[in-house]
């Protein structure tokens, strides 16, 4: 008999880490949707099939918030969809240069905060999307740090409490599992340091839950963040609408 997070995971051709995002105990007697957040890894590769799947499941946006280098190199298979629409924020592109010097590998915690404070625009643009109608999939490389992020701040703003967030955010650790070797061939290549790549490719519940302490003592929450970053008070409510439902 499936888990509840076994049965989340959507098994597509092409695709890793790909899970639906629904079910979660969302406060007031409310939970998340199924079909209508989700969160993976790289598309680039998924097959024709695993597209039309996902667009038959209601997939209406796909939020891709790799850089330039990323798209360039291995471009979304939903870039050019006129069933989908599709939106590249580079969720890197706000990084404050001064606090993150050019070459400098912070921690996961702290590169996590960084980009909650400098990357404001960005964030913004990435979960507006939530604010129409349809499932939107939100992914960047591995669907861990990136994706983690904005996962994290929308189940915040549905109401789901950190614990359960971070539970979520810590099943990246199994389902990356098939392309960890990819990954770690990669950073060998490219030069870099493996003990340090080991810590970056982890997925330790503490740096989500550190994320989260500084969203909700320093902005108060996911809700009062978005507002500081441009949102509406009717678009937040619109995305917290789409996301959840009477459990």
């Amino acid at each position: 008999m499936q888990t509840a997070d076994q049965a989340r995971l959507i098994e597509l051709e092409g695709v890793v880490n790909l899970r639906d995002v629904g079910g979660y105990p969302a406060g007031n007697g409310r939970r998340t949707r199924y079909g209508r957040l989700l969160r993976s890894a790289s598309v680039h590769e998924l097959s024709e099939a695993g597209k039309q799947q996902l667009i038959e499941r209601g997939l209406r946006h796909v939020i891709d918030l790799r850089h330039d280098h990323e798209t360039q190199h291995k471009p979304n298979t939903f870039a050019d969809s006129d069933a989908v629409n599709y939106v590249n924020v580079s969720l890197f592109a706000g990084l404050a240069p001064d606090r993150v010097p050019i070459g400098a590998i912070p921690t996961l915690t702290e590169m996590y905060i960084e980009i909650l404070d400098s990357s404001r625009d960005q964030i913004r643009e990435a979960v507006l999307p939530f604010a129409g109608e349809g499932a939107g999939l939100v992914h960047c490389t591995a669907g861990k740090d990136r994706t983690g992020i904005i996962i994290a701040l929308l189940l915040d703003l549905a109401g789901v409490d950190r614990a359960t967030i971070t539970h979520d955010y810590a099943l990246t650790d199994v389902y990356l599992e098939p392309m960890r070797d990819s990954l770690r061939e990669h950073a060998r290549t490219a030069g870099i340091d493996m003990v340090q790549y080991e810590h970056m490719i982890s997925c330790k519940p503490d740096y989500i839950t550190a994320f989260l302490e500084h969203l909700t003592e320093r902005y108060g929450g996911a809700e009062a963040y978005l507002l500081e970053v441009g949102l509406s008070s009717r678009q937040i409510a619109a995305i917290r609408d789409n996301l959840t439902e009477p459990a």
